[in-house]
């Protein structure tokens, strides 16, 4: 999705993605994003089943060169209601 690009490019401050399923249980849908990791804390809902991912930047310095990637990160959320 557009959300997850946003997420793993370093230059924009968009940071995590938060999915669910849609109503009709065949989908997903964004739940929500953002720039740090206390909102991403604060979008977990009790009732849903919810998948997200968060980008680390690593930054490798040698000599005169460096290198910066970011990986993904999955989170996986069942919250205690939705069981």
């Amino acid at each position: 999705s557009e959300v997850f690009e946003l997420v793993m490019k370093q230059e924009d401050k968009t940071r995590w993605l938060l999915t669910k399923l849609s109503s009709d249980k065949k989908s997903l849908v964004v739940a929500g994003s953002g720039e740090t990791g206390e909102t991403l804390g604060d979008a977990f809902d009790d009732a849903e089943v919810m998948w997200g991912v968060f980008a680390v930047h690593g930054v490798d310095e040698r000599n005169s060169v460096t290198s910066t990637r970011s990986k993904p990160v999955q989170v996986n959320w069942v919250g205690e209601v939705s069981l």
